[in-house]
């Protein structure tokens, strides 16, 4: 059951950060990914906003390639892909 709740986390958790950074722009939460992002928006600083736009692909990155690992940790130790 774990490994498959391990691949479920791995295949929305880029979603969630995308939901989670949109959520920041509504809120205009302070210094967060979103609203740094809307503001290089509303000033028209393109290379600001790729950047976080950057940072923001990386982190979802990072953040599934840390599921798979664990993913392959358990799966090693039970023994069973399912």
């Amino acid at each position: 059951m774990m490994p498959t709740t391990l691949s479920a986390i791995q295949s929305t958790i880029s979603l969630n950060l995308k939901v989670l950074i949109a959520a920041e722009v509504l809120a205009a939460t302070k210094d967060s990914i979103g609203r740094m992002m809307q503001t290089a928006k509303l000033y028209l600083d393109t290379a600001e906003l790729i950047a976080w736009t950057v940072v923001a692909i990386v982190l979802g990155a990072l953040l599934e390639s840390i599921i798979a690992f664990i993913k392959y940790i358990v799966v090693r130790r039970t023994g069973n892909g399912s």
